[in-house]
């Protein structure tokens, strides 16, 4: 899920809800739910682009308040002939609605069913770890032919193994660069 996405259909949600709501007021019938939510929508805008996250999740609840208010509102005035009426609330439904598909989106990654990466995190240790073994083979911690076999091992493993091994790769670079072990002692960990 892109972030920006979500803004930009917030922020044009909001910019529509905006001139919707000045139009609805200079209309003769006046829609009274407007001014009862202009304080949630001032409040879902600023805290969807607030920086801390608690308040970010907290301005997407408040888009599902707005959908709720939104719907009843429709309801209400639905039996109406003035569109302009229904203009602030159409757009406020469509400022909620990304709101709270986000906000949904965050649960299900939260909860372990949406992976933060997809696919992408295959490839993304895979050459993670290359570039960890060509350095290491660059720093002469391995030599050409041990570099090219585990190269060739490293396109054909799993992902499960590549991540261990990268995390275990790692930790054990660290060891060497800070002089804890020797190069001997690294390249028999490294089998």
């Amino acid at each position: 899920m892109k972030k920006n996405f979500y803004y930009i259909t917030i922020t044009l949600g909001f910019v529509l809800y905006l001139v919707c709501s000045i139009l609805a007021s200079l209309s003769e019938g006046y829609a009274p739910f407007v001014e009862g939510m202009n304080l949630y929508v001032i409040l879902m805008i600023a805290f969807c682009f607030s920086k801390n996250k608690t308040l970010n999740i907290v301005g997407y609840s408040i888009g599902g308040i707005i959908i709720v208010y939104s719907i009843f509102a429709l309801n209400v005035l639905g039996q109406g002939d003035d569109f302009n009426l229904l203009l602030p609330y159409i757009s406020a439904l469509v400022m909620g609605a990304a709101s709270v598909v986000y906000f949904v989106g965050l649960c299900l990654k939260f909860f372990g069913f949406i992976k933060k990466n997809g696919c992408q995190d295959t490839q993304d240790s895979k050459i993670d770890l290359l570039r960890l073994y060509a350095e290491l083979n660059k720093d002469g911690l391995l030599t050409d032919e041990e570099f090219a076999e585990i190269k060739s091992s490293v396109i054909k493993g799993s992902i499960k193994e590549n991540k261990e091994k990268l995390a275990q790769i790692k930790e054990l670079k660290k060891l060497f660069d800070e002089q804890v072990i020797t190069k001997e002692e690294f390249i028999t960990f490294n089998k």
